[in-house]
């Protein structure tokens, strides 16, 4: 088994390379099928939480327009020290450069609570299993401790597959893993 420190370099480095068009291909491809096996129910709930990418991770804000067209509300993560707590946000002016330089949303934006909600997740590298690596901080890990029950769709490319690596007692998995069949 490789080291986490190590997975995550690679991936990193395997994200970062990949061609502009490409990468666009292979978002929309994800999109496309969160959309077949989710959009409606996502539609029906009214809200779907997010977030905003950085980096070179996979940039779903087609999507996230396309549901926001369709009624569908979207909330964000913000950092507060150790925690994480999601909020409404309707437009770009409700994001500030937050924790990590990640977009995240400003004082006045709704605090949400979820209820069997869906979330959408980033990660560095997923496995067969669902299992799921971040950056390291373990927000999100925490943040579904506090609140289980809710559907979470890690989101990657095809290239951030990788089954070298046994998830720790706190990591938190993933219900569904898409990524393309592009890249």
């Amino acid at each position: 088994m490789t080291e986490k420190k190590e997975i995550r370099k690679l991936h990193s480095s395997l994200r970062d390379g990949i061609e502009s068009g490409l990468k666009k291909s292979a978002e929309k491809e994800i999109a496309d099928k969160i959309l077949k096996k989710y959009g409606k129910a996502i539609e029906e709930k009214g809200i779907l939480f997010v977030y905003a990418p950085i980096k070179s991770e996979v940039n779903l804000s087609d999507m996230y327009n396309y549901l926001k067209n369709r009624g569908v509300k979207l909330a964000y993560p913000r950092v507060n020290k150790k925690e994480m707590d999601f909020y409404l946000c309707d437009n770009e002016s409700d994001f500030f450069t937050g924790s990590f330089n990640v977009p995240e949303p400003k004082e006045y934006c709704k605090k949400v609570f979820p209820d069997k909600d869906f979330f959408i997740v980033p990660g560095l590298v997923f496995n067969d299993l669902n299992e799921r690596i971040g950056y390291g901080a373990g927000y999100y890990d925490r943040y579904f401790s506090r609140y289980p029950g809710n559907i979470k769709i890690g989101v990657c490319f095809k290239n951030q597959i990788d089954n070298d690596f046994k998830a720790d007692e706190h990591d938190i998995s993933m219900d569904d893993v898409f990524h393309d069949e592009l890249i």
